[in-house]
């Protein structure tokens, strides 16, 4: 298979910028200034927002 059959893509990256009420992972709050890698079926939090992360 040729490499341009394929695509390579990297990891999804959320950073909590230090925010009053936190970013959440799966119900985990992230620890600020750092970034967590999302990964596919991960639930996140943000403010009263939720959000899963898929692939499509």
């Amino acid at each position: 298979m040729k490499p341009s059959h394929h695509l390579y893509t990297h990891p999804f990256y959320i950073t909590d910028l230090d925010s009053t009420n936190g970013t959440y992972i799966n119900g985990e709050r992230l620890v600020a200034n750092t970034p967590t890698n999302l990964n596919v079926g991960d639930e996140l939090t943000i403010a009263n927002a939720q959000f899963k992360y898929r692939r499509i």
